[in-house]
């Protein structure tokens, strides 16, 4: 049962009940220190003594120690390249916000977390750009899912779908024109030869970095003049066409 006592100002409600953790808040109307207690008392029947715990435990949960939790148990299985870029990101949310309780960043917050990104800062001198913000929302937003479905925190509120869509700009669409592709070759060449090939390479097959890299044998077809990619970008495999040039 709950007690509940003035307190100067004040009302002050605690939830004492066997097995479960101790539950306690203040309140400025004895009404609304009734109506906690209500509800709370209803919550406390509907769970077992574990998912209370487990439910207290989230209140308290910072933002750095989910990030470590998620450093351990999901990032090993993403691809070398993404874990890279989400172990950055990582720290830096660790470094400006890793005190903040989970269940604190709300809407408001993550907008005013936004806010701070798109300012200029020392690590970031022009501040983040659209396409980096929408990164950290991703990460943080999959944070959120984790700890709802695996972690045994399903009160938590994902703060990412309460906040305006950042606006990206625009696709590149620029080309070479003119006699750019030749000086851009002949600045690769004197420079080093292998990039002069690698950049040949990318104009003739619209290939990413990555994806030429990380390019091996077993994936070129000189008989049909394709190159499969498995693990592209996006996740999914895809076949590439194969030019006179690409293949000389």
């Amino acid at each position: 049962m709950a007690s509940i006592n003035r307190r100067g100002k004040y009302w002050r409600v605690q939830s004492r009940k066997l097995g479960f953790p101790y539950l306690s808040a203040t309140f400025d109307t004895k009404a609304e220190a009734m109506a906690w207690a209500l509800k709370k008392e209803a919550e406390l029947d509907r769970q077992t003594p574990e998912e209370a715990y487990q439910r207290v435990e989230a209140r308290h949960f910072r933002l750095a120690d989910a990030l470590l939790r998620y450093e351990i148990d999901v990032l090993p299985d993403k691809k070398p390249t993404t874990q890279r870029r989400e172990l950055v990101i990582m720290a830096d949310l660790k470094a400006t916000f890793g005190e903040l309780v989970l269940s604190e960043i709300n809407g408001q917050r993550l907008a005013l977390m936004v806010k701070h990104w798109e300012r200029p800062s020392d690590a970031h001198p022009k501040g983040l750009g659209a396409h980096s913000i929408r990164l950290y929302l991703a990460l943080i937003s999959h944070l959120y899912m984790i700890a709802r479905s695996e972690w045994g925190m399903p009160e938590l509120v994902n703060p990412v779908p309460l906040i305006r869509k950042l606006k990206l700009p625009r696709g590149r669409d620029r080309r070479l024109i003119g006699d750019e592709e030749e000086r851009l070759l002949v600045a690769c060449e004197k420079t080093n030869p292998e990039l002069a090939d690698i950049v040949r390479f990318a104009i003739e097959t619209a290939m990413r970095q990555a994806e030429i890299m990380d390019l091996t044998w077993d994936r070129i077809d000189f008989r049909n003049h394709t190159i499969f990619l498995q693990d592209t970008k996006n996740g999914e495999s895809r076949m590439v066409p194969l030019s006179i040039a690409a293949e000389d």
